[in-house]
């Protein structure tokens, strides 16, 4: 009942929204007052060829649900919407757009020579003590620059034995990681060493805040994830029993995941055949998920995937922009 009253209020919506474009014309952007989600729905307007009344409707239904700071889950209700309104041809061009801009994104990630390290978290490095604010920060002498860098410049043969070591095979990426890891502490340790007492406790200072920012951002993140589980179960209607099911495949699923990344730390596991497991791993995931789901809720949730794929393109996007660097095809 509660899906049939969403179905009837969106179809309203896209009624009236229509007539709404007709008067006001495919131009109008004010009921969108988001830059990045607009280029969202030009994309999608050019990618499935919708006409100009089906892209303002597109678009009311972005600003519809989307409020403030992007309301978590907002975009399960769009997905619902848009499965509604989309024709199969549509969806099907949606669909097949995901699944290439999926099959480029690990095209670029196959491309990455090396292994990919976690960024140490514990707080500014010493690399970090050399630059900007920080430097400032702790008003570091000009002599003690110079001792940071000689100490770094020191430790940079270090660096290149051990990725050599990797290399050759005399290393598993975990033992690389450890290694790496006990090297920086080293570091960290003798630079520490040249700074004064009280620069000391300005730094200890520094990388307490920096922890509780880390914290408060973590909790975001579960609290933005919840939410968005929320959205998801009132936009699917899952029953009890789907939601359990779900719950138990996706414990599996990574715990699956986890085995992989441990035969690639302990060396029993090359790259590529990781990354085959991966695959077949979620090829796995996709067709157990498909057999818990009715083919709308299916369709929805390949819906919003590809949504938020877009969406965090754009966001990939404008970081770049911000940074100066070339942007990624």
């Amino acid at each position: 009942m509660k899906r049939f009253f969403h179905s009837f209020a969106y179809a309203l919506v896209f009624v009236f929204g229509l007539a709404a474009c007709d008067a006001a014309g495919p131009d109008d952007t004010t009921t969108l007052d988001d830059a990045e989600l607009r280029a969202v729905v030009t994309e999608l307007s050019t990618d499935l060829d919708l006409s100009a009344t089906q892209a303002s409707a597109v678009q009311a239904s972005f600003a519809q649900h989307q409020t403030g700071d992007r309301q978590p889950g907002y975009l399960w209700y769009v997905a619902a919407d848009l499965q509604q309104a989309l024709t199969d041809e549509e969806k099907a061009r949606l669909f097949a757009k995901a699944e290439t801009q999926r099959a480029r994104f690990e095209e670029r990630r196959e491309s990455q020579d090396g292994p990919r390290h976690r960024r140490d978290r514990r707080g500014p490095g010493a690399m970090h003590l050399l630059r900007g604010r920080l430097a400032s920060e702790l008003g570091l002498t000009d002599d003690q620059k110079t001792d940071i860098q000689a100490i770094m410049e020191s430790r940079k043969d270090n660096f290149k034995a051990l990725h050599t070591s990797y290399r050759n095979g005399d290393l598993t990426q975990e033992q690389l990681r450890n290694e790496m890891a006990s090297l920086r502490a080293d570091i960290e340790a003798e630079v520490e060493a040249t700074l004064t007492p009280e620069q000391q406790a300005k730094l200890a200072e520094i990388k307490q805040q920096r922890a509780d920012r880390r914290d408060e951002r973590k909790d975001n993140r579960r609290d933005r994830r919840d939410a968005n589980h929320t959205a998801m179960v009132d936009v699917l209607e899952l029953t009890q029993t789907q939601q359990d099911a779900l719950a138990t495949l996706k414990a599996e699923q990574h715990a699956k995941a986890a085995e992989i990344r441990e035969q690639v730390q302990n060396g029993s596991l090359d790259r590529e055949g990781a990354q085959a497991a991966m695959q077949t791993l979620h090829e796995e995931g996709q067709a157990s998920r498909a057999a818990l789901l009715t083919g709308t809720q299916q369709e929805i949730l390949n819906i919003h995937r590809a949504l938020t794929q877009r969406v965090m393109a754009h966001k990939a996007k404008q970081r770049l922009q911000q940074r100066g660097q070339p942007q990624q095809g």
